[in-house]
């Protein structure tokens, strides 16, 4: 199974399944420059997402984690084709609310979707991801969802795992660890909001940890450096993981 990956920017990117299947994954697409500073945060956003027309054309299958502004906008909303499957952390449905032409399913922590598409059948599995170091920062920063995606085809099957914004903990790796991971894709970028219970997202150490506990054959990280609020740099993360930089592709 030749898998193509398409990486737009921060959490971001689409996957090519032998140039028949395409799957898309949160797509935030504001332009560098966008201030979204508010009291005592502040971020700025530090790169332009790199896109083209054919970006999003025929994408199949969309996967969104949650609704904050690095990971799903209104111009993201606006290039989701109208009949396209999606599958939504309930966060999203404001954002969504407009799109009556889209097939929706809002999924929860541990619940599963099947969808078919040509001679692929694809299983998507909500998984916790804690988006904090606390319960406190938790419930402010909202549920997210993380995936497993199952995808089959009469010869293989390959599973994705996408963290979402999470930290590592034994609740977020249990089921990913049980399914047997071939790619992880790793929201890391050890993002601060100035509370305790920073960092928000996975840093080296917790993504260390993930690969050591999962053993994925591949690590792809993304939502790494495209906004000021994010402390990791692509320089910390070589050898640990593959990096793409906005428009580029690489194979899985």
């Amino acid at each position: 199974m030749n898998i193509d990956f398409n990486f737009i920017g921060c959490a971001c990117f689409t996957l090519e399944i032998d140039g028949k299947l395409k799957i898309g994954c949160d797509p935030a697409l504001a332009p560098k420059g966008t201030d979204y500073s508010s009291g005592n945060f502040q971020s700025i956003k530090q790169k332009d997402p790199v896109y083209s027309k054919k970006t999003f054309k025929n994408i199949d299958l969309w996967v969104l984690t949650h609704a904050h502004f690095d990971h799903l906008d209104e111009k993201g909303v606006s290039v989701i084709e109208k009949g396209a499957n999606v599958i939504s952390s309930e966060k999203c449905r404001e954002l969504l609310e407009e799109r009556d032409d889209l097939k929706i399913s809002f999924i929860d922590w541990y619940e599963v979707q099947k969808i078919s598409i040509d001679k692929y059948c694809v299983e998507i599995a909500a998984v916790p991801a804690l988006h904090g170091g606390n319960a406190i920062i938790r419930k402010a920063m909202g549920k997210v969802n993380g995936y497993i995606l199952k995808i089959s085809n009469d010869i293989e099957t390959k599973t994705i795992y996408i963290t979402g914004d999470t930290v590592y903990r034994r609740k977020v790796i249990k089921l990913p660890r049980e399914h047997g991971i071939d790619i992880l894709i790793a929201f890391t970028g050890a993002a601060k909001v100035g509370m305790p219970g920073d960092p928000i997202t996975l840093d080296i150490p917790s993504l260390n940890k993930m690969i050591k506990c999962l053993k994925p054959k591949k690590t792809v990280a993304v939502h790494i450096d495209d906004f000021t609020h994010f402390s990791i740099s692509r320089e910390q993360l070589k050898g640990i993981a593959y990096l793409a930089e906005n428009g580029k592709r690489m194979e899985l």
